[in-house]
């Protein structure tokens, strides 16, 4: 343990019955605060990291539906997304075009967010080998694919 480690403060962690042990990050406004951990994708069954805005001292119960929804809707969310993932994707490597979405892209995170906001912006974030391996996140408003943004 380094001399600067002794001063630094540790963040506080909080066991949710759904999304078990998650780090609390909290921040002067309370609006930026958020949840952090792991958590089992089901229909992937990975275990992916997800980030959860904070209402609360845990999150709410209309977030861990929320979350169960977008695993039970995970399909058609990928189906309403493929294009525009193609589009952007045809942007670094043209004529691209996805053979098998689960077997070229592999989920790692899902941002849960607050539910009394409307829209609900949310998103998931996939990594991928092609073009040499990126990440392309999904962001959401409501139901509907909004933004495709690839990171590599």
């Amino acid at each position: 343990m380094g001399f600067f480690n002794l001063f630094k403060q540790q963040q506080p962690l909080v066991d949710d019955p759904f999304f078990g042990t998650l780090r609390v990050m909290t921040f002067k406004q309370a609006e930026n605060n958020y949840f952090e951990g792991k958590i089992l994708f089901e229909p992937t069954q990975q275990l992916i990291k997800c980030m959860i805005d904070a209402e609360g001292d845990l999150p709410t119960a209309e977030q861990r539906a929320f979350y169960q929804r977008i695993q039970q809707d995970f399909p058609g969310s990928i189906e309403k997304a493929f294009d525009k993932i193609e589009k952007e994707f045809d942007e670094w490597k043209p004529g691209f075009k996805i053979g098998n979405f689960n077997d070229e892209f592999q989920i790692i995170y899902a941002h849960i967010p607050r539910t009394s906001v409307r829209p609900m912006e949310w998103d998931l974030t996939f990594h991928t080998y092609h073009a040499g391996g990126h990440d392309v996140t999904v962001l959401f408003k409501d139901d509907e694919p909004a933004e495709i943004v690839i990171d590599g």
